[in-house]
């Protein structure tokens, strides 16, 4: 169907929606953010402590963790979410919850075993990779149980669960590296003694049973649902961390060390998002038939603005956020500034990119998510390792920015052809999000340079707080969505 219709005017259920989003919501927001932004939390002290050789292996690990763990949990979380709020309700979540938690044991000792194959590219399966792989089953667990949580509306739990997983894990980590030696296997146990915790915490309170009582109509029903999204989420996963690998082949630890540096600030924008998502999906899934559409361009206005200064924000704040998150003597700030601000203009074509996947989840029609995302990451992966050599972290990141330009329109063009949303207010965004992004990545670093950059990020918090009191001061609905 065709979406070029003009917008008509956002209703008070539309407003409400979107206050929702920021205001009931922001609880998963904050604490998905946290965990999705994992070493942020004790950057400083950890660029400072590793040497970059080290450094570079607890990135490559993390990302051996994250990638592993989503294939672990074979789609089913995002099922989770979808039956809970649709006739299967809790016990159909609880069964899906276990069924989830049983795959990711069995490929997860499938993974350790046959580390030495796949870790072998990636110069050996030392303790580091060992480690992320083990961490990649409890990753697993949680993701699923938290997709309960969530759903159920049980934010405390949900926070705590982060909060053991995340700051518990990190600090138990450097304290692993200050009462050990400053490894990167020495981190990693501390990380997954904190997820070891924080899976148990989440099968206690999501009490997960096997699937007994589901017809095998049901099991078919939710399986093709959820196992389309695996490459997809698979995929999205390394458009965002798979070109460590092609760092990591191509240049070797020192290089992953710094180039994860730069690209963990950038995006930013990106994790805050995807953790913003975490709240945007259920009001989607939750509204009713007549509005969900309506509410989901409403609300996709506002996340594209939000999205578009928070990345201006990243981009020129970027050799502020370097000198506190990496160790200067150790890194080249100036190298490493316009590789943040690049990155962080891909928030928005990532905003984009949801939007219209959201249609493809609620509408059960994944099936094009299993060319639509890994062609986009495939792309992604292959002209870096073409870019890499002459462009360096700056083409790189150029890259990135384009790749996720691809994946917006792909899953766009899918989403046309499921259902009519009437979007409207993202050009302006847009475009204040790439001169700001630009200015980040060329504007010099000296006292004239720092000046400009301070003075559009007091412009764009500014913008910032208007955007949030119109939405903090949307009237109350008196019939709910």
């Amino acid at each position: 169907m065709s979406s070029a219709a003009q917008p008509t005017p956002m209703s008070p259920a539309d407003s409400a929606a979107s206050r929702t989003l920021l205001g009931k919501g922001s609880v998963y927001t904050l604490a998905t953010a946290a965990q999705l932004a994992g070493a942020v939390l004790v950057q400083p002290a950890l660029s400072r402590l590793l040497p970059k050789e080290e450094y570079g292996r607890v990135a490559l690990a993390i990302v051996v963790t994250n990638l592993l763990g989503l294939l672990f949990t074979a789609g089913l979380p995002a099922v989770v979410t979808r039956e809970y709020f649709r006739s299967g309700g809790v016990a159909a979540a609880r069964a899906l919850s276990g069924a989830a938690a049983a795959i990711a044991v069995v490929l997860g000792a499938a993974a350790i075993a046959t580390g030495p194959l796949w870790g072998a590219p990636l110069r050996g399966f030392d303790a580091a990779l060992l480690l992320g792989a083990a961490t990649a089953i409890t990753f697993s667990v949680i993701t699923t149980g938290q997709a309960m949580l969530r759903a159920k509306g049980q934010a405390g739990r949900f926070v705590l669960v982060v909060l053991l997983n995340v700051v518990g894990g990190q600090l138990a980590g450097l304290a692993a590296i200050a009462l050990l030696e400053s490894t990167a296997a020495s981190y990693l146990v501390g990380v997954a003694a904190g997820s070891l915790v924080g899976a148990v915490l989440s099968l206690y309170w999501t009490r997960p049973t096997l699937p007994r009582d589901a017809s095998s109509k049901q099991m078919r029903e939710w399986f093709a649902i959820a196992l389309p999204t695996v490459p997809h989420t698979a995929a999205l996963y390394l458009m965002t961390a798979g070109d460590r690998f092609v760092v990591q082949i191509q240049r070797g630890a020192d290089f992953v060390a710094g180039y994860s540096l730069a690209y963990l600030v950038g995006a930013l924008g990106i994790t805050l998002v995807a953790a913003a998502n975490n709240a945007w999906a259920p009001l989607i899934y939750g509204a009713s038939n007549e509005r969900r559409w309506k509410i989901l361009a409403s609300t996709t206005k506002d996340m594209v603005q939000l999205g578009a200064l928070l990345a201006g924000g990243l981009a020129l704040a970027a050799p502020f956020a370097l000198w506190i998150m990496a160790d200067p003597q150790k890194y080249d700030i100036a190298e490493l500034t316009p590789v943040v601000a690049l990155t962080a203009l891909a928030t928005v074509p990532y905003v984009l990119y949801l939007a219209s996947a959201h249609v493809l989840f609620w509408t059960g029609k994944t099936t094009a998510l299993l060319w639509v995302t890994p062609l986009a990451a495939v792309v992604n992966l292959a002209v870096k390792a073409l870019v890499l050599p002459w462009g360096g972290f700056v083409g790189a990141a150029g890259v990135t920015v384009l790749a996720y330009v691809l994946l917006a329109l792909l899953i766009g063009g899918v989403r046309r052809k499921l259902a009519e949303v009437i979007w409207s207010g993202r050009g302006l965004a847009i475009a204040i999000a790439v001169v700001s992004c630009v200015l980040g990545a060329v504007l010099p670093l000296n006292l004239f340079g720092h000046i400009v950059r301070g003075l559009g990020i007091v412009l764009l918090l500014l913008t910032g707080v208007l955007i949030i009191r119109r939405l903090l001061s949307s009237r109350k609905v008196v019939q709910a969505t």
